[in-house]
């Protein structure tokens, strides 16, 4: 019985150090929430516009041709619902968090934890994932 109360601790720890990291990565993404402006790179109206044609919103645009159309795909249920440009920042943060756990998932197995969890939290704590993380 002690092998499995062991397990279980061990499974509960690397559970809570994972939730902490995505605390902590949450913590810095939302950090970031009013330190950047909806538009202040290039390509972040072409998808929001975009999301809002998707939703029904707008007319039809020129502009789906030369651009891809994952981003805009994943914010259109936000667009249906979302009325101030502001918010689509909450949908990014959510995918970034979401990113910090699929890297968690996919290296998992392959890397040993005591690695592991120091290289998630560089990742998502690093500057530049930090400041995309609103945008």
């Amino acid at each position: 019985m002690k092998k499995n109360s062991s397990l279980f601790h061990w499974l509960a720890g690397k559970r809570l150090l994972l939730f902490l990291v995505l605390f902590f990565s949450a913590i810095c993404y939302f950090y970031n929430y009013n330190l950047s402006d909806v538009g202040c790179f290039n390509d972040d109206s072409y998808y929001i516009l975009s999301a809002k044609k998707f939703a029904g919103k707008l007319p039809d645009t020129i502009w789906l041709k030369t651009r891809s159309l994952g981003w805009p795909l994943l914010l259109t249920p936000w667009a249906f619902f979302l009325k101030d440009l502001e918010t689509f920042k909450i949908p990014a943060i959510a995918f970034y968090l979401l990113c910090v756990f699929y890297f968690y998932a996919l290296f998992r197995k392959k890397c040993p934890e005591e690695k592991l969890f120091p290289i998630i939290l560089i990742f998502s704590t690093a500057p530049s994932v930090i400041s995309y993380s609103t945008t």
